[in-house]
Parts: C-alpha cells; sequence; structure tokens
C-alpha cells in the first residue's frame, strides 16, 4: 500500500514521534481503525497528476482537528503540501464543527514549520522536541 510505502522511508519518518518503521500487520491495523470509524479522523491521499505523492491526516477531539502530512522527497518543494494543507483547513473551518486546527512540528522540520506558518498557523508552545501550533 502507498500509505505503508510512505510512512516507512526514513526521510518521512525522521519527523515523527515515533520515528522508525512500522511492520505491514500494525500498519494494516492501523489503518482498519479509520476505516471501521475506531479512530476519529480521516486520511486523505494527495495525488499530483494522478500519483499518490503524499497523505494528510485530520484527527477530530471535540472543537479540535489535529493535522499531519506526508510528501514523498521527490515531490516537496513544489507548493504541494502548501495548498493541501490550505485545502484541507478551508474544509475543517467550513464544516462549523472545529475552532482550531492544531499541529505538532517536530522542532528541526524547518520546511513544515515554514509551510504551516504561511498557511497562517502560529506557535502555542512546544512539549518535549515538538512544536504545537494552531490556526
Amino acid at each position: 500500500s502507498f500509505l505503508w510505502y510512505l510512512r516507512n522511508r526514513p526521510d518521512v519518518y525522521r519527523f515523527f514521534k515515533h520515528p522508525e518503521p512500522v511492520s505491514w500487520e500494525g500498519h494494516v491495523e492501523w489503518v482498519m481503525c479509520y476505516l471501521l470509524g475506531l479512530h476519529t479522523g480521516e486520511l486523505k491521499i494527495i495525488q499530483w497528476n494522478a500519483l499518490p505523492v503524499g497523505q494528510v491526516r485530520l484527527d477530530y477531539e471535540e472543537e479540535e482537528v489535529e493535522i499531519s502530512i506526508s510528501i514523498l522527497n521527490e515531490f516537496r518543494g513544489k507548493g504541494i503540501a502548501l495548498r493541501s494543507v490550505e485545502m484541507v483547513c478551508e474544509m475543517v473551518k467550513s464544516g462549523g464543527g472545529a475552532k482550531h486546527v492544531l499541529a505538532e512540528i517536530y522542532k528541526d522540520n524547518q520546511a513544515s514549520i515554514k509551510m504551516f506558518e504561511k498557511c497562517g498557523f502560529v506557535q502555542k508552545g512546544q512539549v518535549g522536541d515538538f512544536l504545537h501550533y494552531i490556526l
């Protein structure tokens, strides 16, 4: 599956809270939780010229939504992540359920920090190695 491939790329998982590969079985269990509605969230595949190039994940919690994004290295720097986050945040805000969109970004992930700030997110704190941003 594309999501498993993306998740297990070292250039992607190095910025995760658990920066190591996951087993196929663990990945299938995680995806099934989303498909069966056991997680209150959504997974969206980002496509570029009909090719899967990344994913956006939304996790809903009361009046807040946490967003995360992963893009294949060879498609970074093209504005794909920026436009994807903008579109998803517009969708969340227009839905009326969430008052805030949150992002936790690894402190050394300068590209993500810059991209989320371009989308209007502002830093509200830090826990360990992760910066907390809010829109």
